[in-house]
């Protein structure tokens, strides 16, 4: 099925109006979207985090501490930008509560990664490929649980 472009703008609408919902009645950033096959996709940002932290063996508690060893700095700029990738949640605002940190933290942050992925920073770049894998992975699992 194709879909006319006012259509997918009336989709795009109804999901953003579905997330401020479930953002308003759970208390929880969620992202919801549609892939081809016409699935609705759901992943909180809690839940990248966890993937993140378990993918790359970190400590959800170093990730939100003050820790800065090289690991765990990758992990926060992966959790970070996969967060952005799949929530929607780009405002640094709501990253700086996530991560407990100042907006000019987030800010370098994300130009941190953005450099990093330019430059193809071998280590980095590895590390962001396991966790972006364990991410698609989790939301297949997810979504086929959920049909089930």
């Amino acid at each position: 099925m194709i879909l006319k472009k006012e259509d997918t703008a009336w989709i795009e609408s109804e999901l953003q109006a579905c997330q401020q919902r479930i953002k308003q009645r759970c208390k929880v950033d969620v992202a919801l979207s549609i892939n081809q096959a016409g699935e609705v996709k759901i992943i909180a940002a809690e839940t990248i985090i966890d993937v993140v932290a378990k993918a790359l063996n970190v400590s959800k508690i170093a990730l939100f501490g003050r820790y800065r060893s090289k690991d765990i700095l990758f992990a926060r700029y992966i959790c970070i930008d996969l967060i952005r990738q799949h929530t929607g949640l780009y405002s640094p605002s709501v990253l700086c509560k996530i991560f407990n940190r100042d907006r000019t933290t987030i800010i370098n942050s994300i130009q941190e990664l953005k450099a990093m992925l330019e430059t193809k920073h071998k280590e980095f770049c590895s590390m962001y490929e396991i966790a972006r894998q364990a991410i698609l992975n989790e939301t297949t699992n997810t979504n086929e649980s959920n049909a089930e």
